[in-house]
């Protein structure tokens, strides 16, 4: 792997950096607790600066505490963006909104500069893949939303079937079950487009008609 940068050394940044650092990774760190940094330093990083990061780094990891901070360390007077070049990749997995991340994906791509948002959860000890949005469900089918691949190994049909039979045990029982309803009319708006034989990757065919966007990979543009 081609020489890392790492920006943010918090609670969540330092046992990540340090975790690259495990696997061997080539990584230039940054923050400004000099502490931190002297802390990586030691472990077997380089100390870095925005300038030095963006001139040498391949990979440029951020994770900082607000969109605002995300922005000006690239954008800010001095920041990353300027000393990147075509080909090189911005990952952030700050907390920021959909709106900011989409602005840093903008003003990279301008300058031939991939960015990848990768928030992270489960606080320090399960930051990475194992926290607690991972769903070994979404590992399986994400790659069918990119590759706009619906071909079913279970139908939408089959599923509707059964949650209609939950519901309908639920009613009898006077249980009530609001977000499995909301589930059954997703169903119900995904049969009206035809969609009931799609495999359940495809119910994200009916999140994206209602934010009028469509999930497709690099390569499917």
């Amino acid at each position: 792997m081609e020489k890392a940068g790492f920006i943010g050394l918090g609670i969540m940044g330092k046992p990540m950096a340090r975790n690259l650092l495990k696997k061997g990774v080539e990584l230039m760190v940054f923050d400004l607790d000099l502490a931190s940094v002297d802390e990586l330093v030691a472990l077997g990083a380089e100390r870095g600066s925005a300038e030095s990061i963006g001139r040498e780094c391949r990979y440029i990891f951020t994770i900082l505490p607000t969109g605002a901070i995300v922005q000006s360390v690239l954008f800010g007077e001095g920041g990353v963006a300027q000393y990147l070049s075509p080909g090189k990749i911005v990952c952030d997995m700050s907390s920021v909104t959909p709106g900011e991340s989409r602005a840093c994906y903008e003003r990279l791509r301008s300058m031939g500069v991939g960015f990848v948002d990768a928030p992270v959860s489960g606080g320090e000890p399960k930051a990475i893949r194992g926290g607690l949005a991972g769903s070994v469900i979404l590992d399986n089918k994400a790659p069918m939303m990119c590759a706009r691949d619906f071909r079913p190994g279970g139908t939408i049909a089959v599923n509707r079937k059964d949650i209609k039979n939950v519901l309908a045990t639920a009613h009898e029982i006077d249980v009530p079950l609001p977000f499995t309803a909301q589930l059954y009319e997703i169903q119900q708006a995904l049969k009206i487009g035809g969609h009931l034989g799609d495999d359940h990757s495809g119910y994200i065919q009916y999140f994206e008609q209602l934010a009028g966007v469509e999930v497709r990979s690099d390569s499917q543009q």
